[in-house]
């Protein structure tokens, strides 16, 4: 199934789906189902927890479970940067606000990758340069950077440019791919194994659907972000996701989940 969520609507309604289909590839957003709210969709999943047969009650642990996060307008709000000319190079200097304002949305950031550490084993995979999550991170959200200790980061593009491979597409569906059959590894084909991708990239997605469905007994789910937000949006997206993540998690079965502007 499924699922586009504008920025003002909270998660209650993927804790009440019965069912999900395993996530596929659409080519146009309009085709996708909406559950904006005031939707049929919508109307339709909101049911009270006496009334609605949720059947969706999870067994997953974080042993079962891989997240796999993208870092550029997914964590760092790369296109706010670009619009205000802020870069790596040393003259580059938020102003006051700005800084505030990173500070804001890297402790919300913080709070996503606290919880989502909690709930499996966490991934940054990126196609920018080796280094440049690091460096990014430490220069513009550096209350962000311990949290990312721990926390694997993968630059899809230094690893598979080298290789000949020319496509951005490409790169992230092999690192993708390297980190999940690693993961599934470690399990029996018998064992669910519970993938979620967090994004704002199709190439997540794409790489997500295409890994997963050849993978026995696996749930795939599929957290696509708004495509170059400004620093508020991606703000809201964390705070969406902060709420919703654990729910989305220990949900057995595959979701397909959009967050859209208004």
């Amino acid at each position: 199934m499924a699922c586009i969520f504008n920025q003002t609507q909270s998660c209650a309604t993927l804790t009440q789906l019965s069912k999900a289909d395993p996530p596929r590839v659409v080519e146009d957003q309009e085709s996708i189902p909406s559950t904006e709210f005031g939707s049929d969709a919508a109307s339709e999943l909101d049911c009270s927890e006496d009334e609605c047969d949720c059947g969706a009650t999870s067994t997953f642990s974080a042993e079962d479970t891989i997240l796999i996060f993208d870092w550029d307008n997914t964590m760092l709000p790369t296109t706010w940067l670009e619009e205000r000319g802020l870069s790596l190079h040393e003259q580059s200097v938020p102003s006051e606000e700005q800084r505030d304002s990173l500070a804001e949305l890297a402790e919300t950031a913080r709070q996503t990758l606290h919880i989502a550490k909690a709930l499996g084993k966490v991934v940054l995979v990126t196609n920018a340069e080796h280094g440049w999550v690091e460096m990014s991170c430490k220069k513009f959200m550096p209350q962000l950077f311990p949290s990312l200790q721990g926390v694997k980061v993968l630059s899809a593009r230094s690893t598979y440019e080298r290789q000949g491979v020319a496509q951005p597409a490409q790169w992230k569906y092999l690192a993708f791919e390297s980190e999940i059959d690693g993961f599934c590894e470690m399990f029996g084909s018998e064992r669910q194994k519970n993938i979620i991708s967090i994004g704002d990239s199709p190439h997540e997605r794409w790489a997500l659907i295409r890994v997963a469905e050849r993978i026995p007994n696996s749930r795939a789910k599929a957290l696509k972000f708004m495509e170059r937000p400004d620093l508020g949006q991606l703000l809201q997206e964390h705070q969406i996701i902060g709420d919703c993540l654990n729910d989305i998690v220990r949900y057995d079965g595959s979701l397909d989940v959009c967050i859209q502007r208004p």
